[in-house]
């Protein structure tokens, strides 16, 4: 602010000429007779420089040479006349400064001349003179000779190399000299650039830019540049005192820019932009007002101008700087997906959304910016997960499920919504909704049921994997049957389930979750010693309770799979949470005599009575260490005389009554093992 306070108010100039001017005449106090020489030379090195072109500047060198002209004339009886020409050459290349950029010509000149009155006058004052001359010149074109290469260094580092415009470097340099002044700031994006470097290859891409920029450069003067702000995006700032020549200008430049036609491989192309605008303090509040001003010229259907009206901006629009971010972010990233993509603010209300979400909605964007997304909803469906889903998030997890909607004209849309927070650094910004599979027409509730239990299906085939792997490592340390045990609980376990699904005695949906999570049933297996788990006699009191241990370290083992995964998918966690419970459960006996804890009818986990009667199942059919499988026959009047006991009485009789449907999963699984073997 203050450099540009003192430019504004030409200080700067003041310093950079007169205060030097006063030093050297200070020092002319002291050391007589060089005046005439240094000055003239100053002003020629100071005029190069500072190339600016206002009348003050020039006024203002011109002016420093008074004084020595004065000089000049009151000792005229000391000094020849080669002083009022060395002023006469410097005050020349001050007028003339614009049309001959180079000053060598000017030192060149000064030498020659004080040569001349030297081979002429040979006298010591004129041979001093001449010295004075050479030396001083000779000084200063080396000493402006290095300030120019660093000028030019200065400025290529901060230009672009493929448009010649600045880069965001010069322009924050610019913007530090003019921060503060009224002006205007324009955003110009080319719209639908990418296909241009799709369809046409980069090389013709390139092309556009230069093309683009040569016009900013042309168009755009002083007090002004042209920025290369990124890609495809160009950057305007220039001061303006009044905001009616700041629209003039606006008007003038996208006119130039919406005519710009261009050549790509023999055809002619008509540029198309989209245009934010800003108006006020140079600065970066104003470039961030000018990019909100493009980005709602990119919602609303691109190829026009777009200003910046603070006093218009609603209380929903005017968004923090991190959800303005993630706003932007969002735009960029899916302007050209193919998925419907929709983002919310924190409190869920619509701030964005792509034209795939248009189409598949039946909605514009406009219509449904500000609005939350249950006006979308169909039914009470939804409504349901809304817990569900708040609470997923806010833990910053993803939540994914099925949504119904209604579209405008009122038919019906649902689908697969992956909803996600979006964080930067440490904050959320908002969220992300990607639809991932859409359902329409008569078949929507069929197919959604279906899509819905393979979804958990195949989480739960990816947690049995996991399952497997580690069972698989237990059946290494010693215990070969362990891997087909558990195979066939899972067996028993789905077929038991769909059958109490039928009876409408669970979820039908539970039904996959129990198979797979049966398979961690004796996890805890693991920690027992081998010489303990397959003793081939019955064992004693201490080592029924010893091992009685891996119930509880089966939850143990299963909690630490919690942790470690907790940023899991949801369907996958319940798919472990279930196995926890029946590691922990599958023991129980519904009169209360079970272990681990001595629960009793349905305060032990629906889960564990299930497993338990399968898990006992097979070890009935199954060859022990310490028996011989038992009959089908037997089998069954163990559970009739247990129904009520040990096992649940109403799921017992499902057993029973569809017990010859269990004898032939039993043959079925049998030769099942035989073929593999």
């Amino acid at each position: 602010m203050r450099s540009s306070w003192l430019r504004r108010n030409h200080v700067y100039d003041f310093f950079t000429d007169w205060l030097p001017y006063g030093l050297i005449w200070i020092w002319l106090g002291w050391i007589d007779g060089v005046g005439n020489v240094v000055m003239p030379l100053y002003v020629t090195l100071s005029c190069a420089l500072h190339t600016s072109n206002r009348w003050t500047r020039k006024i203002s060198l011109l002016g420093m040479m008074i004084p020595a002209a004065l000089y000049v004339i009151h000792e005229r009886h000391f000094d020849p006349v080669e002083s009022e020409i060395l002023i006469g050459i410097a005050a020349g290349y001050v007028v003339f400064h614009n049309r001959i950029r180079a000053s060598y010509w000017a030192y060149g000149c000064a030498n020659i001349v004080a040569t001349g009155f030297c081979v002429l006058h040979m006298t010591p004052f004129t041979f001093g003179t001449f010295e004075q001359t050479f030396i001083v010149s000779t000084i200063f074109v080396l000493y402006e000779h290095d300030a120019l290469i660093r000028a030019r260094y200065k400025e290529e580092r901060g230009l672009d190399p493929l448009t010649g415009l600045y880069n965001r470097r010069g322009a924050e340099e610019w913007l530090n000299l003019h921060e503060g002044n009224l002006g205007i700031a324009i955003l110009v994006d080319l719209d639908d650039f990418k296909f241009i470097n799709d369809f046409f290859g980069h090389d013709a891409g390139d092309e556009v830019l230069r093309k683009v920029g040569g016009l900013l450069v042309r168009f755009v003067s002083s007090p002004g540049i042209g920025v290369r702000w990124g890609g495809d995006e160009f950057l305007i700032l220039a001061e303006h005192e009044t905001k009616q020549s700041a629209e003039q200008f606006v008007e003038k430049l996208f006119s130039k820019l919406s005519s710009l036609e261009l050549s790509l491989n023999e055809r002619r192309l008509r540029l198309r932009c989209s245009v934010g605008v800003a108006y006020g303090p140079l600065g970066d509040l104003l470039i961030t007002e000018a990019d909100r001003a493009l980005l709602r010229v990119k919602q609303s259907g691109k190829a026009h101008v777009e200003w910046y009206h603070s006093a218009n901006e609603n209380q929903r629009e005017q968004v923090d700087i991190n959800q303005y971010a993630f706003q932007k972010a969002f735009h960029q990233l899916t302007e050209f997906c193919s998925a419907p993509c929709l983002a919310t603010d924190l409190e869920f209300r619509i701030i964005d959304l792509n034209e795939a979400y248009e189409r598949v909605s039946g909605y514009t964007r406009n219509a449904l910016r500000g609005q939350k997304p249950s006006m979308l909803a169909f039914g009470d469906w939804n409504r349901r997960w809304y817990p569900e889903i708040q609470e997923t998030l806010q833990r910053g997890r993803s939540w994914t499920g099925i949504l119904h909607n209604q579209r405008e004209d009122g038919t019906i849309w649902s689908g697969e919504m992956v909803i996600s927070p979006v964080r930067i650094g440490e904050i959320t910004a908002g969220y992300w909704c990607m639809v991932r599979r859409v359902f329409s027409g008569d078949k929507v509730r069929t197919e959604l049921l279906n899509y819905e239990i393979q979804v958990d299906q195949d989480t739960a085939e990816y947690i049995e994997n996991i399952f497997l792997q580690v069972l698989a490592e237990v059946a290494e340390w010693g215990d070969p049957e362990l891997h087909a045990h558990v195979l066939r609980v899972r067996r028993y376990t789905n077929w038991l389930a769909a059958k109490l699904a039928e009876r409408k005695l669970i979820d039908p949906r539970d039904v996959p979750i129990l198979s797979s999570a049966s398979i961690a049933h004796d996890i805890g297996k693991v920690a027992i010693a081998r010489e303990i788990l397959f003793k081939p006699n019955a064992l004693d009191e201490i080592e029924h309770l010893y091992i009685q241990r891996h119930t509880e370290i089966g939850e143990q083992i299963l909690q630490s799979v919690l942790d470690k995964l907790d940023d899991m998918h949801v369907h996958a966690k319940r798919v472990v949470e279930c196995a926890k419970v029946i590691a922990g459960s599958h023991h129980e006996w519904w009169n209360g005599e079970g272990y681990p804890r001595g629960l009793r009818g349905n305060d032990i986990p629906l889960p564990g009575r299930l497993v338990a009667i399968t898990d006992v199942l097979d070890a009935l059919l199954s060859r022990r260490p310490y028996k011989e499988p038992w009959s089908l026959e037997e089998v069954q009047n163990y559970f009739e005389s247990h129904r009520g006991l040990q096992f649940d009485p109403k799921m017992v009789t499902v057993l029973l009554e569809e017990w010859a449907a269990f004898e032939d999963l039993v043959k079925e699984v049998t030769l099942y093992e035989v073929r593999k073997s």
